[in-house]
């Protein structure tokens, strides 16, 4: 085939060889594509980030667009560029939504019927029986119509699993884990192409027998240039300072994202009495009680959107991020983009993502935890270095380009369903030639 001989005997460019494998792989696909897109949960986290920011564009691009959720709010969501958008229901179970998709038979009629060229399910999960989870449902209905599917792994799902059982039921952790494992295995190994963040990612759901190598590709999230470290002195992220309370000799220990559990945001508590520092937890959920009350001296803003949020990350001096089990973490690169010095375990995706004293500090013990932090506040010198660095490090991360990534990632999954006899290697070579790995 062509493309097997494309960077052995041609000096090309990348985007040459990107453009004659497309040509010769993907000549027989519509221009624009009728994608199904079912998203595990409606709250907001990575997955739903890349929705939000990822559908306005695949419409622009006159591609027809529908979404599956749980629950739509235009306020929170936005209004993903025209999309058309069904809310499937969902049941509330310690605060996850837990979606009530696989009753409805409408939806397998609608999968016969849409004529859709392809099926992407974002963190996809399936319930005992093949009850509830909208991504899994949606899979095991694609996967008996013959459909392409996308699978994102994007989420340690045996972690959300242990958060939504009972602490009662937690000593039978080891059978929650291995009945994740099975359905996990069951879900990615039908997809036609899977897609992770990150290599902690990557080698999570590799551990799955039925997810091959060869067919798992890398699709990580864009940075909205509104983050930006010139904001801090716009009158309204100078208002919004004050309004936090903060002297002019304190600095912003900002820690963003959802207040959850499985956040390990308790690490907190370690460093709340620092000097010359206040927390700022720039977010909502389900432990923010519990936190107002651990951290009686932090200020909880909230959850913040848009140009408020972006205030935000300006405002911060130093950005502490608690979490041991994120598959690519974008506040993360939010923080970054924002000139802030992070500091992170050293697990997960952060292993790979900050690179000790480059980008960020890391730490395995409270105690760390505490010594990294008060490096930071006590000095400033090292603060902007590692500012720059990071913000070098997330520069050229935009939504544009891996809204292309994505839609590359479909052609080849459809052309894959439909050439099922396609050896490994040669799909292997193909995905290389797109520079979806």
């Amino acid at each position: 085939m062509l493309f097997l001989m494309i960077t052995e005997n041609f000096p090309v460019s990348e985007d040459a060889t990107i453009n004659r494998v497309e040509e010769q792989l993907f000549s027989d696909q519509p221009e624009k594509l009728k994608i199904l897109w079912a998203n595990e949960s409606s709250v907001i986290s990575g997955p739903v980030n890349k929705l939000m920011y990822t559908a306005p564009l695949l419409t622009e691009a006159q591609h027809e667009l529908t979404i599956l959720l749980p629950d739509y709010d235009k306020a929170i969501h936005g209004p993903l560029g025209g999309a058309k958008v069904i809310e499937t229901g969902y049941l509330p179970i310690r605060n996850f939504q837990l979606s009530i998709l696989r009753p409805a038979i409408s939806f397998s009629k609608m999968l016969s019927d849409g004529n859709f060229d392809v099926v992407h399910a974002a963190t996809p999960m399936r319930g005992p029986f093949g009850l509830f989870f909208l991504g899994g449902s949606v899979i095991d209905m694609a996967y008996d119509h013959h459909l392409p599917i996308v699978a994102g792994a994007q989420s340690f799902n045996r972690f959300i699993a242990r958060n939504m059982i009972p602490k009662l039921f937690l000593p039978g952790a080891p059978i929650i884990d291995s009945f994740v494992k099975r359905q996990e295995n069951r879900m990615h190994g039908r997809a036609d192409i899977n897609y992770s963040p990150s290599i902690a990612m990557d080698e999570y759901i590799l551990e799955r027998e039925q997810v091959s190598k060869d067919t798992l590709v890398r699709l990580a999230n864009g940075v909205d240039p509104m983050f930006n470290p010139e904001r801090r002195y716009r009158p309204d992220a100078i208002k919004q300072r004050q309004a936090w309370g903060i002297k002019d000799d304190e600095l912003v220990i900002l820690v963003p994202g959802r207040l959850a559990a499985e956040k390990s945001l308790s690490k907190l508590k370690d460093i709340e009495d620092l000097p010359n520092s206040k927390i700022v937890l720039v977010g909502d959920g389900p432990e923010r009680q519990n936190l107002e009350q651990l951290l009686p001296g932090a200020v909880i803003t909230g959850m913040l959107r848009g140009e408020e949020l972006a205030d935000a990350y300006s405002n911060g001096d130093i950005m502490v991020l608690t979490s041991e089990t994120e598959s690519y973490s974008q506040v993360l690169f939010e923080g970054l983009a924002a000139g802030l010095p992070v500091v992170t375990p050293d697990k997960g995706a952060f292993i790979q993502l900050v690179e000790e004293g480059v980008n960020g500090l890391k730490y395995e013990t409270a105690e760390q935890l505490k010594d990294v932090v008060t490096r930071l506040i006590n000095n400033p010198k090292l603060r902007f270095s590692l500012g720059e660095n990071g913000r070098q490090f997330a520069e050229g991360r935009n939504w544009e380009d891996e809204t292309k990534r994505l839609i590359r990632i479909y052609r080849m999954a459809i052309y894959l369903n439909k050439h099922p006899s396609t050896p490994s290697k040669i799909a292997k070579k193909a995905i290389a030639c797109l520079g979806l790995y």
